[in-house]
């Protein structure tokens, strides 16, 4: 009886584990299953790249303050007259042979008026040049003597541009209004004194007198309105 039993119980006992190895195999399969899941990229992980989108849109519109500055070349004879043989110390008349001052064409801005002088060029006559300018700059019954960059002087150097005179608060918004450049003074009779002038034009207190009648002062105006560039660096 013995003899029959034990091959049956070595039956049961190879039954078993054929049994257990079937069963490790399936899970090991199940597991490698699971990690080739979790191993899986997921493509919403992926850095999305920033927009290199570009607008070609350009604006052509021209906005208030493009515009270039109104210039306005002056070229005027002084009106210095002799008075009692000499010359006076006081602007006078001298009728339409000559102009003391200049005046601009009516200007439209709307609440900006600001302005720069630039001394001219020819100031005197063929006998001898002035090497020195100075004018008054007048609107709306307001009048300033402008200085100039270099020095701050009233008085410019041939080629020299003033420092910017703002008018803007004695404006009335969209009336147009004038600018007018008068009173010039210049250094004719110092210069003129070094070459032997004879006294007659040099018994005041200075050289520095307001411009003879048939002698030419010159300059430039610059003006800037609501419509133009600034006129910080105009030269």
């Amino acid at each position: 009886m013995k003899t029959k039993i034990v091959p049956q119980a070595l039956l049961l006992i190879g039954l078993a584990t054929m049994l257990s190895a079937c069963g490790a195999k399936s899970q090991s399969s199940n597991t490698g299953s699971g990690n080739a899941v979790s191993g899986a990229t997921s493509t919403s992980s992926i850095p999305v790249p920033p927009s290199t989108s570009t607008s070609t849109s350009t604006s052509t519109s021209t906005s208030i303050g493009n515009t270039p500055l109104l210039v306005y070349s002056i070229s005027q004879t002084g009106n210095q007259v002799y008075q009692s043989g000499n010359l006076t110390s006081t602007l006078g008349s001298c009728g339409s042979t000559c102009t003391g001052s200049y005046t601009t064409a009516a200007i439209t801005t709307d609440n900006v008026l600001k302005v720069k002088f630039k001394v001219g060029s020819y100031q005197g006559n063929n006998v001898g040049q002035a090497d020195m300018l100075k004018v008054s700059i007048s609107v709306n019954g307001t009048t300033v003597v402008p200085t100039y960059e270099s020095s701050n002087y009233t008085y410019g150097l041939v080629g020299e541009m003033s420092n910017t005179v703002d008018f803007s608060q004695y404006l009335s918004p969209g009336v147009p209004t004038t600018i007018n450049v008068n009173s010039p003074l210049n250094d004719f009779y110092c210069v003129y004194f070094g070459m032997g002038v004879n006294s007659l034009y040099n018994n005041y207190p200075s050289c520095y007198k307001a411009v003879f009648q048939s002698h030419t002062w010159s300059g430039q105006l610059f003006v800037q309105t609501s419509n133009t560039i600034d006129i910080s660096n105009a030269h």
